[in-house]
């Protein structure tokens, strides 16, 4: 298989001085901040969120220190993940020469590639919030039930799985690591919300979780658009990678609109009120950032833009969504 960013020199020379200047200028939060992702854990944790805000909308009263320690646990969890992501992903790509490695973008991978961050350092801090989050897991099991561990249980596990052994559904191509997205950061981690603040499951929850799952899928998906080049190197067959670039992206665009199309669909078929389709209001800011790398001339360029505007719509959509969850309610 060829390299489809191929480069001409494969040298073994260190880490470039402006990527190592750059990188070493970041101050040490704004380093653990990129290593954990935390904004995209900010966006991976809206299901949650959202289920939450479902349950309060379903009922007059919620369970307030329930509804926390959903929330908290599935932070930290998503940070846990993140950071043992990024870990796994700098493990198995300590083959790729540093030439090839100066070429990449700046990440976890980047930090700890350079020396800015010890690898091992990077690990420790993904289990000790794979810990905590684990914890507020056990304390939910507690406060509202079996069923909610069971939850944090089986989100943590199958997103580690993503990438971690033995399974590594992830690198496994043919859209397994999309699909276990879906399942962990949208299905399980939506009915979490709900439950951990109502105690209890409507047959609302499945139908929201639809969009919100499509949601978490196209963080990460435009995620592996950006990180594209790293991941064929190291031979992690994402969804873009298996489709090359230039599909990858309009996967991108179908996978968006369907997101989208999801609210409107649950909305009208009246699974959810029809002030959620509010939520709407993040698609143009994806779209544009799609529409950007289509008049681009260098549109490698724009995938941090697009990124970017993916995290910034995933939070918009969720705040959209509880907004009009709480329109609904108060306006009955």
């Amino acid at each position: 298989m060829s390299d489809p960013t191929a480069t001409t020199s494969q040298s073994n020379q260190p880490l470039s001085v402006s990527r190592t200047q750059r990188l070493g200028g970041l101050s040490v939060a704004a380093q653990l901040a990129m290593f954990v992702r935390a904004g995209a854990a900010l966006a991976l944790t809206v299901p949650v969120i959202c289920g939450v805000a479902l349950g309060w909308w379903d009922q007059e009263s919620v369970n307030l220190i329930g509804a926390i320690f959903a929330i908290m646990g599935a932070f930290t969890g998503v940070l846990s993940i993140n950071a043992l992501w990024e870990y796994i992903d700098y493990r198995r790509g300590l083959p790729i020469d540093h030439y090839e490695a100066r070429l990449l973008p700046d990440s976890g991978y980047s930090l700890m590639r350079s020396g800015r961050i010890d690898p091992i350092f990077t690990r420790n801090v993904g289990v000790i919030l794979g810990i905590a989050g684990l914890i507020c897991g056990l304390l939910l099991g507690l406060l509202a039930g079996w069923p909610m561990l069971l939850f944090a249980l089986a989100g943590y596990g199958l997103a580690f799985l993503y990438a971690g052994p033995p399974l590594r559904y992830g690198y496994r191509g043919w859209g397994l690591g999309e699909v276990g997205i879906f399942i962990s950061f949208g299905l399980l981690t939506t009915a979490s919300g709900f439950y951990g603040a109502t105690g209890y499951l409507t047959s609302t929850v499945p139908f929201a979780a639809i969009p919100l799952g499509l949601l978490a899928m196209l963080v990460v998906f435009n995620y592996n658009v950006l990180r594209y080049r790293r991941d064929w190197l190291i031979r992690k067959r994402t969804l873009v990678v298996s489709l090359g670039m230039a599909r990858g992206i309009d996967a991108g665009v179908a996978l968006t609109i369907a997101t989208y199309g999801a609210f409107v669909i649950m909305a009208s078929a009246g699974h959810l009120p029809l002030w959620t389709l509010l939520s709407l209001g993040g698609l143009p800011i994806v779209l544009g950032a799609y529409s950007a790398i289509w008049r681009s001339k260098r549109p490698t360029d724009d995938l941090s833009a697009l990124y970017q505007a993916t995290l910034n719509a995933a939070i918009g959509t969720g705040i959209l969504f509880c907004l009009g969850l709480w329109l609904d309610k108060i306006l009955q």
